[in-house]
């Protein structure tokens, strides 16, 4: 079941745990698990009943109503949800997740005041709890609270001026009003305060990159990669930076990197396998490229089969890119991106009038795209112009 995991195969972990559970159905991880891969997909009904299951097992298991509560907010169903949360407070009244949880159903509903006091009320409990303060902050910075942000966060930061997430969450606020020098200040404070959290980098490449210090921002990015034993989301980062300045043999070593670490998950599979055939024209690399592939063929992400579809089209395969941009499209016609990948796919194979179609698609929709320019240079040379 790990295994199918790790290598993003959910269905077949789903179909493992269900066939497990008939045999152990008392084993509350496995359940657990099962119920969170119903709720992943959405099968929310399903999902409640294993959690109830597991609830049912043992009746002060926390962690199973909170499960119970995500799903039952993710459905909507809100007076269900509020209970959920009500009783998780009974068994741990100490806990800050019913305080989350209620705090979620009201955000959900409207209702920001009462759910900033729910916030408040669970770093009361908690003072530390940096997704009650995180999840507070983003109200506030929704709202455009923006003062009260700030002067919540000074508040802690003068009762501890040694909590870096106070200090990367000041600076995230005076991000959001353009004060970059204020917010990279922060920034710095809450690395150097905890030099090994992988956000405080990330924020602070922004800055610099809203700045034009592209150099700055490799360095920051890199320095965080290291510092942070490898954080995937500073990989991905350093990996489009490099990419976006033209070194794309150091976007490919960091995208191998991921690979190693994610254990070959289909996003990172994706990525690298896109980077390969976008700027590498080599038999080596462009077979690479259709290995990797190998992963994504059956999957339901559109993002994916397009991949799949424009290795093979790089390839001089068409038959094959078009099998599977079409499928894309098919999945999410509203992607510009992938209706110009098959409109070259059907070029490619003499269909000029699908071709047309997709490419006036692809312009038509407003969206900004790697090949924008080349799909109105094809659609004109189609239109006889």
């Amino acid at each position: 079941i790990y295994c199918y995991l790790v290598s993003g195969q959910r269905d077949l972990a789903q179909e493992q745990l269900a066939t497990s559970l008939k045999l152990m159905p008392n084993d509350i991880q496995m359940r657990m698990q099962y119920a969170g891969l119903l709720a992943e997909k959405g099968l929310y009904p399903k999902a409640k009943e294993e959690f109830s299951t597991v609830i049912s097992l043992n009746p002060l298991f926390v962690q199973a109503y909170t499960e119970l509560a995500k799903v039952e907010i993710a459905a909507k169903e809100y007076d269900e949800a509020r209970k959920t949360a009500e009783k998780i407070k009974e068994i741990q009244p100490d806990q800050v997740d019913s305080y989350a949880l209620l705090a979620k159903v009201e955000q959900d509903q409207g209702n920001s005041n009462a759910s900033v006091n729910y916030l408040k009320q669970a770093l009361e409990k908690d003072p530390k709890s940096v997704g009650a303060l995180s999840n507070l902050v983003a109200i506030y910075l929704k709202d455009k609270r923006y003062q009260e942000a700030i002067d919540f966060l000074s508040s802690a930061i003068k009762k501890d001026d040694k909590y870096s997430p106070a200090f990367n969450l000041k600076g995230e606020v005076e991000l959001a009003q353009q004060k970059y020098d204020a917010a990279e200040s922060d920034f710095l404070h809450a690395i150097e305060l905890q030099p090994g959290w992988w956000t405080p980098y990330l924020n602070l490449s922004t800055i610099y990159s809203l700045k034009n210090k592209s150099g700055d921002v490799i360095r920051v990015l890199a320095d965080g990669v290291e510092k942070s034993g490898g954080a995937v989301p500073l990989r991905n980062s350093l990996a489009a930076e490099y990419e976006k300045q033209g070194k794309i043999d150091d976007a490919i070593t960091q995208y191998d990197e991921i690979l190693k670490q994610t254990q070959n998950t289909p996003a990172a599979v994706n990525n690298l396998a896109m980077l390969l055939v976008t700027y590498k024209q080599d038999k080596p690399s462009l077979d690479r490229a259709l290995a990797l592939t190998e992963k994504l063929r059956d999957t339901e992400n559109p993002l994916f089969l397009d991949t799949v579809g424009w290795v093979h089209y790089k390839r001089g395969e068409f038959d094959q890119g078009l099998q599977f941009t079409k499928k894309a499209v098919e999945k999410a016609p509203k992607i510009a991106l992938l209706r110009y990948h098959l409109g070259l796919n059907q070029l490619k194979v003499n269909d000029k009038d699908a071709a047309k179609n997709e490419l006036e698609n692809a312009i038509a929709s407003g969206q900004t795209f790697p090949g924008l320019t080349d799909a109105k240079e094809v659609l004109k040379q189609l239109s006889g112009g």
